[in-house]
């Protein structure tokens, strides 16, 4: 048979299978792209949260103040209390 009527048979012409293949490994490359993208998203917002993988022996409670703890401010100075060599180390 000739490729015309191949084509006719088919009702698809080589150009539109090229443009079809092609478009095909376009698609596959974003979506590998956009899978890479979601796991460093998720990764980053997971450790900015604090949460902490499921093997990781420290629990999540382990590594996180409470309220009261950050309100008392034991752990941090007076920021109006600082002086300027204090506050701006030029080392």
């Amino acid at each position: 048979m000739s490729p015309e009527l191949v084509e006719r048979i088919a009702g698809e012409s080589q150009e539109s299978r090229a443009m079809r293949e092609e478009l095909t490994k376009k698609i596959d490359v974003l979506q590998k792209g956009s899978d890479t993208c979601k796991r460093f998203v998720d990764s980053k917002l997971s450790a900015d949260l604090g949460f902490r993988h499921p093997d990781d022996s420290t629990s999540l409670s382990e590594n996180t103040e409470t309220l009261e703890d950050l309100e008392s401010g034991d752990d941090f100075p007076d920021l109006q209390t600082l002086s300027a060599e204090e506050t701006f180390d030029e080392d």
